[in-house]
């Protein structure tokens, strides 16, 4: 007998998968129209210096989009103002991990929520992560396995920094395990374990990690911005979302159209 997640799981994959022979079927780095009238997305593909939506991120005279340096520190193209919680596959063997993620980034969106999860949280504390590597190091995130040995799809939520930090989210804290015991309670649903002693060294400081503390974070469209693969893909979830009665006017960052290379959908 099938369990109602995995019922529901089925019945939301159909209208999904119809749209997946086509969801990145063009390749990256298509140039910029110099016009977009589609809604919702002026902001993103206007060749306008006055619409920017991210910090870090900005167009050139002849309407490319280039990487710009931090308000926090305008010399320091290495910092962003905000952090980005990046989906990934369900399990390891999953052998369709962009469409697990996918799949993952439409529940997130319908119930306007990021779930908590406690995963390799030592101490098994329930918490949202996010990463503070700027857009463009983006590729470095999406080409190695994180802590969990899982590796990150090109689907996610970014958020600004201030806003997380406001709701209680901080940076992790790389340590030993020696090191944990030392921590007060309250500061341990942060601990990453960090040793470069012995043969097989532990170091994911490269994520460099948030956390908050929460079982369910709530989100809305005017607080988030959604990170997609391609603009077909963009595209297919937002039909999917008008489909099953949950349209929003969800804000969107087209990886290819930054110049990040995007692997073939596994499919």
């Amino acid at each position: 007998m099938k369990t109602p997640e995995r019922h529901q799981r089925q019945e939301f994959a159909v209208p999904i998968r119809a749209h997946q022979r086509r969801l990145e079927s063009k390749a990256p780095g298509q140039p910029l129209p110099r016009r977009c009238s589609r809604q919702g997305e002026t902001h993103l593909f206007a060749p306008k210096p006055s619409f920017l939506p991210l910090p870090g991120i900005g167009l050139t005279g002849s309407g490319k989009m280039m990487v710009r340096p931090s308000s926090s520190d305008p010399m320091r193209i290495d910092l962003s103002d905000r952090l980005i919680h990046l989906s990934k596959a369900t399990t390891k063997e999953s052998t369709t991990p962009r469409m697990d993620a996918l799949e993952n980034l439409i529940s997130i969106l319908t119930e306007k929520r990021l779930r908590g999860a406690s995963g390799m949280i030592k101490g098994k504390y329930n918490c949202v992560c996010f990463s503070e590597a700027p857009i463009a190091t983006l590729t470095h995130l999406l080409a190695r396995p994180g802590q969990s040995g899982y590796k990150y799809q090109p689907y996610g939520i970014t958020v600004e920094k201030q806003w997380l930090f406001e709701k209680g989210g901080r940076p992790v804290i790389y340590a030993t395990d020696s090191e944990y015991v030392h921590l007060d309670p309250s500061l341990q649903y942060r601990f990453v374990k960090f040793d470069l002693r012995g043969p097989a060294p532990v170091d994911f400081t490269w994520e460099r990690e948030w956390r908050i503390l929460t079982e369910g974070l709530p989100i809305a469209p005017e607080e988030v911005t959604v990170v997609v693969p391609t603009r077909d893909a963009k595209e297919a979830i937002e039909t999917h979302l008008g489909q099953v009665g949950h349209a929003a006017p969800w804000h969107f960052l087209v990886l290819s159209d930054l110049g990040v290379p995007i692997e073939p959908l596994d499919i």
